[in-house]
């Protein structure tokens, strides 16, 4: 993966939409920048319990982008959340 650039950070309020219109238009940069922006900005918890729903939208993987989320989840309760965002 490439380092994510270091951007202005979104609003969560904001943020949260446009992880939204990202997932839905499948739009990569506005994904991360969203991402990352919610990452930084609420607990861990609450930002997962936006992407179970995701994860679990699988359209054409077999149900491994429900795999990576669940394991996304444990890796970082795992390692520490401090290691999510690089």
């Amino acid at each position: 993966m490439q380092p994510r650039a270091d951007r202005a950070t979104l609003r969560p309020e904001v943020a949260e939409r446009c992880l939204e219109k990202a997932m839905r238009d499948w739009d990569e940069e506005l994904a991360d920048r969203a991402i990352a922006s919610l990452y930084a900005s609420m607990p861990k918890n609450k930002l997962f319990e936006i992407l179970w729903p995701l994860g679990a939208r699988d359209f054409t993987n077999i149900g491994h982008k429900a795999i990576w989320t669940a394991q996304a989840y444990r890796t970082l309760t795992r390692i520490g959340w401090q290691h999510g965002l690089p």
